[in-house]
């Protein structure tokens, strides 16, 4: 693909996002000690959009990465607290 039709189908939120022109790797870093993704949170907290990135990988689910300032296990956590609330 390319730029032109990455940008029409990019969803706006992505496009406002504070992360948008910045490392990707800081998102994927996996090594809790790891400062990248001490930046990526922080980048996160933040974000005029971080509700939508957060929403985005509830429903996909993404499984890896930081999204919506929350980490994979963090968002499973999120994930099982909001069934428990709905049954």
């Amino acid at each position: 693909m390319g730029l032109l039709t990455d940008l029409l189908t990019t969803p706006d939120w992505q496009l406002r996002a504070s992360c948008a022109g910045q490392d990707p790797e800081l998102w994927w870093a996996e090594d809790p000690r790891d400062l990248g993704r001490n930046i990526a949170v922080t980048v996160c907290q933040s974000c005029p959009v971080q509700t939508d990135c957060l929403e985005h990988a509830m429903s996909t689910p993404e499984r890896e990465g930081i999204w919506g300032g929350l980490l994979p296990h963090e968002r499973k956590r999120l994930a099982v607290h909001r069934r428990e609330a709905v049954a």
